[in-house]
């Protein structure tokens, strides 16, 4: 008899064995946290992982920003940091064991309650996220009105503002100062950006222009006296002045001389510009302005106030009027070029054929040429093409400019039916008549000659049989053979 392998044994020990180990190793650990939490209440420390804010506890940014919270374990925590559950508004938004929770950047405006919670004792920590929009503060300088009002305004990040300056009398529009950018035209046109901004309309006054003097009346003048005691010199009227503003668009430097007349050195020192400021000098004077690119720009050109342009980086403005000069820099870098439009062409039929392109819409750049083919079925012909104008083209292959959305009908119409004449019967074969026999008749008494007529010889008074002379049997014979030869011809051709 074969000896059992001991294989089923060795199994079962071991499953013996690792039950025992596992109740070994639970029991151990049950042991261990019951002396931890001995030990910690003995030493008036809470067995807790109390979680506290690494940051404050009031977070704000702007709509289109985020924000972020975070915790850290107690520091009698003897386990280190805590599985961490967070709950936005009341729901649950996220878990992690890195107790660090970033906010969503389309988080409404509003206050919000982002709460903490830790996994092992259920302690939290409260946040409040407060989203809100940002402010523009509009302002002015000098006499005159904007569109929007002076003052703070909040917009969504993204929103279009266009915000126009118009002077007051005696006043002139210099600049829009936005923030580090300035623009020189009325009205200045962007999108709020995720961040508070200031924009300021800066008018100047427009220099009066002097009045003359008047020139003084003769008056009678009295005997001179002894001693006349000289008259003072009327003090000279000061010379009127003029604003020069200057600034940037794109990334350089500016800067200017100091101002200067006909007839004076010319000044060789050039002192950098901030951008934005406002000069001031006598009418008619002179100033040196120059700008110097930064890396990855280009010096364009100087716009001034009255539109013109002026592609030196260093040139001399003549300060016959108020004036304002900015450089434009621009930049070096290959523009992204700009998708052009796409328009629909929507075709269909009307009739039987086939058309390309096929029955449906079909997407095309704007400029772009459509090339239409109509091709009709047999029993039909093309008549035109119908577009969503009204307009018909009569040629079966023709092209469209997709310069708009458009639509084409390929009209087709079916030929008119052939008349087809009758095709001529064919004779069945017919069966030939048989003869007819000739209806039996009684034999005709032939009747005897009468030698003579007038009943002289042999007349028998009382015979009924009756007499005919020879005239009348040559009459009756003729007659007889006639109808015979027309009965016969007539069964002749119907036998034919």
């Amino acid at each position: 008899m074969a000896k059992k392998k001991p294989y089923a044994a060795i199994f079962s020990l071991a499953l013996i064995g690792i039950l025992f180990i596992g109740l070994g190793v639970s029991g151990a650990a049950g042991q261990f946290q019951q002396g931890l939490d001995s030990w910690l209440n003995s030493n008036g420390l809470p067995n807790s992982l109390t979680i506290y804010p690494a940051v404050s506890t009031t977070l704000t940014c702007y709509y289109g920003q985020t924000v972020t919270a975070a915790v850290s374990g107690g520091a009698n925590n003897p386990y280190g940091t805590s599985y961490v559950y967070w709950y936005l508004d009341g729901y649950s938004v996220s878990g992690s064991e890195s107790g660090v929770y970033t906010t969503s950047s389309t988080l409404a405006v509003g206050s919000h309650t982002l709460v903490a919670q830790d996994w092992f004792d259920q302690s939290t920590v409260t946040f409040t996220v407060i989203v809100s929009n940002p402010v523009l503060t509009v302002a002015k300088s000098g006499s005159g009105s904007v569109s929007i009002s002076v003052g703070t305004h909040a917009y969504a990040v993204g929103t279009h503002i266009s915000i126009t300056a118009t002077p007051a009398s005696g006043y002139q529009f210099s600049h829009w100062a936005r923030g580090t950018t300035y623009v020189f035209t009325s009205t200045d046109i962007f999108n709020m950006p995720a961040s508070d901004l200031s924009t300021t309309a800066v008018f100047v006054q427009v220099p009066a222009t002097p009045t003359p003097s008047p020139v003084p009346t003769a008056v009678p003048t009295a005997p001179p006296t002894p001693t006349p005691s000289p008259s003072p010199s009327p003090s000279p009227s000061p010379a009127p002045q003029v604003a020069l503003t200057m600034g940037t668009s794109g990334s350089g430097t500016i800067s200017k001389s100091a101002f200067y007349k006909d007839g004076d050195v010319v000044p060789f020192y050039m002192s950098t510009v901030t951008p934005g400021t406002t000069f001031y000098c006598d009418v008619n004077s002179k100033v040196k302005i120059a700008a110097s690119e930064d890396y990855g720009y280009t010096f364009s050109y100087w716009l001034l106030n009255d539109g013109t342009k002026d592609y030196s980086a260093s040139t001399t403005l003549t300060m016959s009027a108020s004036r304002t000069a900015l450089a434009v820099f621009v930049s070096t870098a290959t523009p992204t070029p700009t998708p052009l439009p796409e328009y629909t062409l929507s075709m269909s039929i009307s009739g039987s054929g086939t058309i390309t392109p096929s029955i449906g819409p079909h997407t095309y750049t704007s400029g772009t040429t459509a090339y239409l083919t109509a091709t009709a079925s047999s029993g039909y012909h093309f008549s035109y093409w119908l577009f969503e104008n009204g307009a018909k083209d009569y040629a079966a292959s023709t092209s469209l400019s997709m310069t708009q959305s458009r639509s084409a009908i390929a009209v087709f119409i079916a030929d008119d039916p052939e008349v087809t004449p009758a095709p001529e019967p064919t004779p069945l074969p017919t069966a030939k008549p048989q003869p007819t026999a000739a209806p039996e008749t009684s034999p005709t008494p032939i009747p005897t000659v009468d030698s003579d007529p007038n009943n002289t010889d042999d007349y028998d008074n009382s015979s009924s049989t009756p007499y005919i002379d020879a005239n009348q049997l040559c009459i009756v014979g003729g007659a007889a053979a006639l109808i015979i030869d027309g009965l016969w011809l007539a069964l002749v051709k119907k036998w034919i």
